[in-house]
Parts: C-alpha cells; structure tokens; sequence
C-alpha cells in the first residue's frame, strides 16, 4: 500500500518495520547518499522502537525459534524463555553489543531527520511496551519533531494491519497527505 501511494504522488515515502538500525545505517554507510534523509517526508513506526532489555529479548527470541507469537511466550514456555533470557544476558552486556545498541539511539537524536512521524502500537503488545513508546515519542517532541499517533487497543506485535486494515489504512493514510 505504501509503495503504491508513493509512486502516485512521485516522492520518496520508507516504512521501517522491525529495523531499529535503519537510521543508523543510513548515518553510516558510505553506498548509501545523505540527503536520502533530506528526502524523506515522514517516517511511520509500526510496533516500535523499544529499549532492548533482556526481558525483552528472551520473548522474542523464543517466540521466534518455537515460530509461535510473542503475546504470552512467558506463560506457555516459561522454562524456554527463562533459559534464553539467561543465555542472552551475557551476551546484550558485550561490549560490542552494548556499543551498538547505543549507537542506533544516539543515531535517532543525531541522525533521524525532523521530519513528523507516526507511531502505531498497543497496549497488549508482548515484545514492545507502551509505556517505551510514550516515551519515545516524546523525545522526539522535545527534538520538535510532530509526532502522530494511534494506539491499537488489542492487536499483538506487527499485526495492527491484520487486526485492524481499514483503521490502519486511514491512519497511514491520513499521515501521508499531511506530508
């Protein structure tokens, strides 16, 4: 949908989903040109963004290598998720782990344009808690960016779109042709 819309009004629209590293790529990269973040006229954040805790991460990973949804990993495979979050500790407190993450945020004071941005997320999702994109999004306010938002009441993780299709297409919608 995002990319039919961008082709009719000929600019260039990006959708991260699920890639808290895009800005910092985009910072980086030498392949990649600057003024891509010029270009970009708003950014939308489906789910996202979210500090990585090792809480966190336990119930992504595990509902990722079982293929089973996040919402309630803890519940059903208690030992499973409780095993990764330890596995992982060790490994989120690396330094080059900790370096990175440290990294993609600064890069969304230091590199993100200020360009408005929409926030679409729920309270029920399992893997990024509201209260963390509540807080983000002020951030982004206090850096003057508008921020927009609309928060799901019942949808998991990644899949207002699913739940909600003609709610999510408006909301988008409505956000690009204020662009």
């Amino acid at each position: 949908m995002l990319r039919k819309l961008a082709q009719q009004d000929e600019e260039l629209y990006s959708k991260v989903l699920g890639r808290p590293c895009s800005m910092r790529d985009l910072g980086r990269q030498p392949e990649v040109p600057l003024d891509i973040l010029d270009a970009t006229a708003g950014i939308i954040l489906d789910s996202a963004p979210s500090r990585l805790t090792p809480d966190i991460a336990a119930r992504g990973f595990t509902a990722a290598i079982l293929g089973e949804p996040a919402q309630g990993i803890e519940l059903r495979r208690p030992v499973l998720t409780q095993a990764s979050k330890v596995a992982l500790l060790p490994v989120l407190g690396l330094p080059v782990i900790s370096a990175r993450i440290r990294e993609v945020w600064n890069a969304w004071d230091n590199v993100a344009p200020v360009r408005p941005q929409l926030y679409l997320y729920s309270p029920v999702d399992a893997l990024i808690p509201p209260e963390e994109v509540a807080r983000f999004m002020e951030q982004q306010a206090a850096r003057g960016v508008t921020v927009h938002s609309r928060m799901f009441p019942d949808s998991p993780h990644c899949e207002h779109y699913r739940v909600y299709p003609d709610e999510y297409r408006e909301e988008v919608t409505k956000f690009m042709d204020a662009l």
